[in-house]
């Protein structure tokens, strides 16, 4: 069985917002994200803030050691 939720902006109890989704599915999330597992992002990404690693990223066929990356 599928559901759907239709909301444009998750908050937290307190009301403060916590995820917002526009009419063109772009999602902000204001604050830090944590995944736990791996994530898999396509297209073009953007970082405006740090990026910290406990295990290492990789990008294409480049591994950067855990908070360490050289460009």
């Amino acid at each position: 069985m599928t559901s759907i939720i239709k909301v444009n902006n998750i908050q937290n109890s307190s009301g403060t917002a916590a995820v917002t989704i526009d009419g063109s599915s772009n999602v902000t999330i204001p604050q830090n994200a944590t995944v736990t597992g791996n994530a898999t992002i396509s297209g073009t990404t953007t970082a405006t803030g740090k990026i910290t690693s406990t295990a290492g990223i990789t990008f294409g066929s480049d591994t950067a050691d855990a908070n360490v990356l050289h460009v």
